[in-house]
């Protein structure tokens, strides 16, 4: 193991920390530990285990001293800055000193276990240089009295053994707090020229509070205005960021705009679902029930008339209107001596529909047929079929409205509609076709023989 430096202001915990984390847990591995800070040897081994070796307290002047610490054996000297001293050089140092201290790690006992040593003081400066550079870790302690936590202590850990009250960032290793355990104390007896039969450490508070930063009225009001400040800056921060982010929420003088509180309606527990669950085969949802078994819901007719079906045989071609110009008269003709003519009105033919099929022509009667909502297109619902200009076998697939462009595929069988199939190749090109009303037939006067029809 190389060597370890606890270093601190006397009252700082330097002792503790050294019984705390390096006497205590050697003794729980079964480690032999020789040192010559006072300690209650017989209980700690009781509690703990293991062999310690008490050296005696003038030990450090003793030159022979590498001699008394046991091969494997964990060696804590304690002021160690007295055997040497800041400025000491190696040839001044006691004979057999740097050579233990250089080989101590070769130093191994017959269960494996390599000699470590820990040298305690207050100062690292009051080291020898020579000492110093053979430190690996420097463990620094740090009462916290000051900011009024006398239980509470400070480490600091370096690489190396650095000297001066800056240490550069590149030799601090990590920084860490402990409080002080009062059953710890019970374990070694720091003061070691205490006129006191158990060599306990005295009373030590000091008689000029003065030193403790709580005990200052003037610094407890400026960290509560320092806290003070910091949340009304927040809160400052707050109202003036959050009116920014989010401008619906909030009125043009910054207040919070809160939103009127609606009132729910309560559905009656009787009251239907807007949207039940598919019921199941059989079963029907009951108020008050739930999903029951019923009968099965039987299927409706379907509301409304129904249109029936497109003709495939017959066609309207055009339609036969008679002059109906007497019939809208409101006097009587007159024939002779005043006397009315007889009303032949009756016995006039009536207005005609005429259909055409590949079989021929055919008359139905106007009262048989209807105009479409347009007013002008004509269907005739003749034996169970829906007849009109663009049903039969001779009509187009669809209607085009007077005056619009389509676009119909040019065949090579001709360009009359036919119901034959056309036997012609067909041409992937396409022709524009405009339909264009026929007006060439005006309303006329029916002869005599076509009134005898």
């Amino acid at each position: 193991m190389a060597l370890n430096g606890y270093f601190g202001r006397p009252g700082s915990g330097k002792s503790y920390s050294v019984v705390e984390y390096v006497i205590i847990p050697a003794l729980k591995k079964g480690r032999h530990v020789v040192t010559n800070i006072p300690l209650e040897s017989e209980l700690l081994v009781q509690v703990f285990g293991g062999q310690i070796t008490q050296l005696p307290l003038d030990a450090l002047e003793d030159e022979k001293l590498p001699e008394l610490i046991p091969h494997g054996a964990v060696a804590v000297i304690d002021e160690c800055w007295r055997r040497w001293p800041s400025g000491q050089k190696v040839s001044a140092a006691p004979v057999g000193d740097l050579q233990w201290l250089k080989e101590h790690r070769h130093r191994v006992d017959k269960a494996g276990n390599a000699m470590q040593v820990v040298l305690v003081t207050q100062d690292r400066s009051d080291l020898a240089s020579w000492v110093r550079k053979l430190i690996a870790h420097s463990f620094e302690m740090n009462k916290l009295e000051e900011v009024g936590l006398a239980n509470r202590f400070g480490i600091k850990v370096y690489k190396g053994c650095p000297t001066g009250e800056r240490v550069p960032a590149k030799y601090v290793i990590r920084e860490a707090y402990g409080t002080y355990k009062p059953d710890i104390y019970q374990y070694y007896r720091s003061a070691t020229q205490s006129e006191a039969a158990d060599l306990n450490v005295g009373d030590e508070k000091a008689m000029d509070k003065r030193s403790n930063l709580f005990s200052s009225w003037q610094a407890i009001g400026s960290m509560g205005f320092i806290a003070f400040a910091i949340l009304g800056g927040f809160w400052l921060g707050y109202g003036y960021v959050m009116p920014k982010l989010h401008p619906e929420r909030y009125a043009e003088d910054g207040s919070e705009i809160v939103a009127d509180a609606v009132e729910v309606p309560v559905m009656p527990a009787s009251a239907p679902l807007v949207n039940p669950p598919p019921e199941a085969f059989g079963q029907q949802i009951v108020p008050g029930q739930g999903l029951v078994q019923g009968v099965p819901p039987q299927p409706t007719a379907p509301s409304g008339p129904v249109e029936p079906p497109l003709s495939g045989q017959w066609r309207i071609v055009g339609e036969i209107r008679r002059s109906d110009q007497r019939r809208e008269q409101g006097w009587d003709s007159q024939i002779g001596y005043g006397y009315s003519s007889t009303d032949s009105r009756d016995n006039w033919a009536p207005d005609m529909v005429i259909l055409t099929s590949m079989f021929g022509k055919r008359l139905v009667t106007m009262d048989q047929c209807k105009r479409f909502p347009d007013g002008i297109q004509l269907y005739c619902d003749i034996d169970g079929q829906r007849v009109t200009s663009w049903s039969g076998q001779q009509a187009a697939s669809s209607i085009a409205p007077t005056g619009r462009d389509v676009l119909a595929p040019v065949t090579g069988g001709g360009e009359r509609s036919d119901p034959r199939p056309v036997t012609g190749d067909q041409r992937a090109t396409s022709t524009r076709v405009t339909i264009v009303e026929d007006t060439s037939r005006t309303p006329r006067t029916l002869t005599g023989k076509e009134q005898a029809l």
